[in-house]
């Protein structure tokens, strides 16, 4: 934590709360409940809006002034993808309404592509929103139980069965129990 400096923890925290609050759809309930609650005008909604997007954005440009994250939340070169590939390979996955697809990429070899059929855009989308706008905070512990049992496990189980299965057998890597440490990493 010393190379990236005291302030990293505190920024860390501010974009995940401004994040939540940006996330959470509470504009849009807003507008919704404004006809009945006049308390809130739109303008006043959308001032709201316009000042947390101002305050994440000033957030990212202070973290992306951070040692080594310079392309925080942006695309990493190419070029440089390719050199942090040592002891692995890169897993890019690119997800559109058409098809989810894995690129799969080493320091040299050629791009491999797969396919991964029992993946679509609206499950990917569900999993995430469920993981992040269903997180409790503050939780307690019975509460990290329910949102680990109803959300966070089917998603990682979904993630493991139809998204990773296909790409470890893509690159050879073992999906059964083993006991032997894989010499490589993903990225």
């Amino acid at each position: 934590m010393d190379q990236l400096g005291e302030e990293a923890p505190e920024l860390a925290n501010q974009l995940m709360n401004i994040g939540r609050l940006l996330d959470a759809g509470h504009f849009s309930d807003a507008f919704r409940d404004n006809a009945k609650d006049d308390s809130r005008n739109v303008d006043d909604i959308v001032w709201e809006r316009r000042r947390l997007v101002s305050q994440w954005e000033g957030l990212v440009e202070r973290v992306r002034r951070l040692p080594q994250f310079k392309y925080f939340l942006l695309p990493v070169p190419f070029h440089e993808l390719r050199q942090a590939l040592l002891g692995g390979q890169v897993v890019i996955l690119n997800a559109s309404k058409f098809a989810v697809d894995a690129l799969i990429f080493g320091t040299a070899s050629s791009i491999k592509h797969v396919s991964l059929p029992n993946t679509n855009l609206e499950m990917i989308t569900e999993l995430s929103s469920n993981i992040v706008l269903q997180q409790p905070t503050k939780a307690t512990a019975t509460q990290q139980r329910k949102y680990n049992t109803f959300f966070l496990k089917p998603a990682l189980r979904t993630i493991w069965n139809d998204i990773l299965v296909d790409i470890f057998e893509r690159i050879r890597i073992p999906i059964i129990d083993t006991m032997t440490v894989p010499q490589r990493r993903i990225w």
